[in-house]
C-alpha cells in the first residue's frame, strides 16, 4: 500500500514533512492513522504495532489520542521504545529528515481530520469503551476505516 498524494492532499497544507511522506510512499508502507483512541483502543493497538514491528512488517502508524494529555501521551511513548515519537518532535525537524520512528503519537488538537488523509487504513477508537467516534472524518478520505465492537 502507498500513501495517499493526491492532488488535493498536496494542495492543502502538509501535516507531515514531506520527505517523511515520499518516503513512506516509496517504500510502499502501509500507514495506519488511529484517531480519537481511548486507553483500551490503546492497549489492544499497542499490543499489535509491537507484534507487527517486531515481523518487520511494513508499516507506519499515527496514533491520536483523543485526549492527548501529557500522561497518555508519555504513556503511548513508553509503550513503543525506540518506535514512537511525537508528533510536535517530528514536526520540528528539517525538511529533509526522515524519521527513523515508526510510530507518530499526536500530542496536540486539531490535527487529526487533516492526517487521515494519509491513512491507508483508519481505526476510530472508542469502540472498546462507550462507543466509536466519528467514523466520517476518516471515511471523507476514501480510507477503509475499523472500529471496535462498540459502534
Amino acid at each position: 500500500m502507498a500513501i495517499k498524494l493526491s492532488a488535493a492532499t498536496r494542495a492543502s497544507a502538509p501535516l507531515l514533512p514531506e520527505s517523511l511522506a515520499h518516503a513512506i510512499e516509496e517504500s510502499r508502507a502501509c500507514l495506519l492513522v488511529a484517531g480519537s483512541t481511548w486507553p483500551q483502543d490503546q492497549s489492544m493497538l499497542v499490543t499489535l504495532l509491537k507484534e507487527a514491528l517486531d515481523r518487520g512488517d511494513n508499516l507506519y502508524a499515527i496514533i491520536a489520542p483523543h485526549e492527548p494529555t501529557e500522561d497518555h501521551v508519555r504513556a503511548l511513548l513508553a509503550a513503543l521504545p525506540g518506535e514512537a515519537i511525537r508528533y510536535s518532535e517530528l514536526m520540528k525537524e528539517s525538511t529533509a529528515w526522515v524519521v527513523s520512528e515508526r510510530v507518530i503519537v499526536v500530542d496536540s488538537i486539531g490535527k487529526l481530520f487533516g492526517l487521515y488523509r494519509y491513512a491507508d487504513i483508519a481505526m476510530v477508537g472508542g469502540g472498546f469503551s462507550a462507543g466509536v467516534h466519528n467514523v466520517l472524518e476518516a471515511a471523507v478520505w476514501g480510507a477503509p476505516v475499523i472500529v471496535g465492537p462498540n459502534h
